[in-house]
């Protein structure tokens, strides 16, 4: 059927339904097999332009990423300054590691002191010589009434007062300058051996160094000194026929002797 004219030669002509299967299809009329085909007629873009324009990147998406970018190149320490921001120990950490760094000085310091005179006072009963037989003999009879072994007297020429020494092998040093002690005196060192004094005086001065920050355990560890001379004093006092003479006794090696940095520490 023939169409009229029509100003415009680009205008769609009308369809027309087929009368019969000879009829020509135009290409408009070709099915669509995928999406690149779909495009109107007319439209602005063709087959090639449609997949670039798809394979694009969204405008907003590359101006945040030129933007991030920019201020990296403008500052780029930015990311490390965070992180190590981020890291940076608080206030409260460093005072605990500087504590701890001061406990730990002050402990080995003091394990070092207890160490070192021990040590000294090793030597000395190694250089020390035997006491008389009569005190041997003296003090063998104070251990025998109190139920105990006898340990060893020795004389030294660096102690400074009658003093009970060692928890695994005790001995009795005895000042080389002392002229005559008596058996109370002994008793008083036997009385420490009994009570097992060197070995709670060995433990104390380890919990002092273990924890030399806390004014308490010092206060103890002096405390169970005092009160351990305190009791064997009382036991001397219990057992002693002539209190006066033990008592003048004490006085006089407090006299002429000065303590010794040795025995008070080990």
């Amino acid at each position: 059927v023939p169409q009229p004219a029509n100003d415009s030669e680009h205008q769609r002509p009308t369809p027309v339904n087929p009368v019969s299967t000879d009829t020509v299809q135009t290409p408009f009329d070709r099915p669509v097999r995928d999406s690149s085909d779909a495009v109107p007629f007319g439209g602005q873009f063709g087959r090639g332009e449609v997949l670039q324009h798809m394979s694009e990147p969204p405008v907003a998406e590359d101006a945040a990423a030129e933007i991030a970018a920019g201020q990296r190149e403008q500052d780029p320490d930015d990311a490390t300054a965070a992180t190590v921001t981020h890291h940076r120990p608080s206030r409260l950490a460093i005072v605990y590691a500087w504590l701890t760094g001061v406990w730990l000085v002050a402990a080995a310091l003091l394990v070092i002191r207890l160490a070192v005179a021990n040590l000294l006072m090793w030597r000395i009963c190694r250089a020390a010589r035997p006491a008389s037989a009569i005190l041997a003999s003296q003090c063998r009879a104070i251990a025998t009434a109190l139920n105990i072994a006898a340990p060893p007297v020795l004389v030294g020429s660096r102690i400074s007062s009658p003093c009970l020494i060692g928890w695994w092998r005790p001995a009795i040093l005895l000042p080389a300058g002392l002229r005559a002690i008596s058996g109370d005196a002994l008793a008083h060192e036997l009385a420490h051996l009994l009570r097992r004094d060197c070995l709670w005086n060995l433990i104390s001065r380890l919990s002092v160094a273990v924890l030399p920050i806390q004014p308490l355990v010092w206060v103890l560890a002096r405390r169970m000194e005092h009160v351990a001379d305190e009791v064997c004093d009382d036991y001397v006092l219990a057992h002693s026929r002539d209190r006066a003479a033990y008592a003048r006794e004490l006085v006089d090696i407090a006299e002429r002797f000065e303590p010794d940095w040795c025995a008070a520490t080990a």
